[in-house]
């Protein structure tokens, strides 16, 4: 399956698989590392945009970030604070 790219990143492609994603976010995530909350905030922070209506292919509609990459960033708050 082939994902939207993050509407707030300057890719190159138009479109990336579910790997891409994963070592993109994995990557992006190595720089800010200082900025991570701990495993179990993210978890849960995950379900709650799982579950989410602006959950497409794992970006977020509102915000335009992957999934992945928001959930794990302390100073990253939902769009529409659920």
């Amino acid at each position: 399956m082939s994902i939207q790219p993050c509407n707030a990143c300057e890719a190159k492609h138009s479109y990336l698989n579910n790997e891409e994603v994963h070592q993109a976010v994995t990557k992006q995530l190595e720089l800010e590392m200082q900025n991570l909350v701990v495993p179990n905030i993210q978890l849960l922070r995950a379900k709650i945009c799982a579950v989410c209506s602006f959950n497409q292919n794992q970006t977020c509609q509102k915000c335009g970030c992957y999934i992945e990459f928001r959930t794990n960033l302390a100073n990253k708050h939902c769009p529409i604070d659920k």
